[in-house]
């Protein structure tokens, strides 16, 4: 055994001696990515994502707290949301996810009234982006950027379709930090069912739970994100 020790030893010894040595890094791909604050503006025009209400929304009030999600994605489907960012890298797709959560607190259970979808209220987002090659590797990682709006308009498209327009026209206020950071960001959000069906929904004994998004904007305000 001493001996197929000593043997198993030299072998080695003599593969060490005259191949050649390989070094593998243990330290992941991902590494080299650079975590970027993009500056410039972000638009992009493709919005879709839905509102998800907590209770669901009654055309009269049951509970005295309402939580509102949103959920948009921004250009995901599409060839990615422009910018006139100068930090970034040459040849990426730049798309993201807004997320919000409005809470709504009364005295009279009127929290979850559906009327209240029409309330303006402060908003404040989160938006997260992904700049990726058209292969689909991540070529810079953007620091999430949030905005705040003052409050919001509600208006119509041509079929009907309530949309959000933020911030409000009149006196309205809009600041984002992270990326794109800056003080002029709108949005302008449609929803893909119209007033009527809305209406029905919320005198349905199951209320009005979801509320899709994605619907066509106007002429005056079109369907997109602006954030910069």
């Amino acid at each position: 055994m001493f001996r197929r020790l000593l043997l198993m030893g030299a072998a080695m010894a003599l593969t060490l001696g005259t191949g050649t040595l390989v070094v593998v890094s243990s330290t992941p791909a991902s590494a080299s990515v650079p975590v970027i604050t993009a500056n410039g503006i972000a638009t992009c025009s493709t919005l879709a994502g839905a509102i998800h209400f907590n209770p669901p929304l009654f055309n009269t009030g049951t509970s005295n707290t309402e939580t509102s999600t949103i959920k948009v994605k921004l250009n995901k489907l599409t060839a990615g949301c422009s910018t006139t960012a100068t930090n970034l890298p040459a040849g990426g797709i730049l798309y993201g996810k807004a997320t919000s959560t409005i809470t709504t607190t009364t005295a009279d259970n009127s929290a979850n009234a559906c009327g209240g979808l029409a309330t303006s209220r402060s908003t404040t987002q989160t938006v997260t982006w992904h700049y990726k090659n058209s292969a689909g590797v991540t070529l810079a990682k953007l620091t999430p950027t949030t905005v705040t709006f003052s409050g919001f308009d509600v208006l119509f498209n041509g079929i009907g379709e309530p949309g959000f327009d933020l911030p409000q026209d009149t006196a309205g206020t809009a600041t984002a930090t992270g990326s794109f950071a800056g003080s002029s960001s709108t949005a302008n959000v449609f929803a893909t069912k119209t007033t009527s069906f809305i209406t029905t929904k919320c005198g349905k004994s199951t209320g009005l739970t979801t509320l899709p998004l994605g619907g066509p904007g106007t002429v005056a305000d079109p369907s997109q994100s602006v954030t910069g």
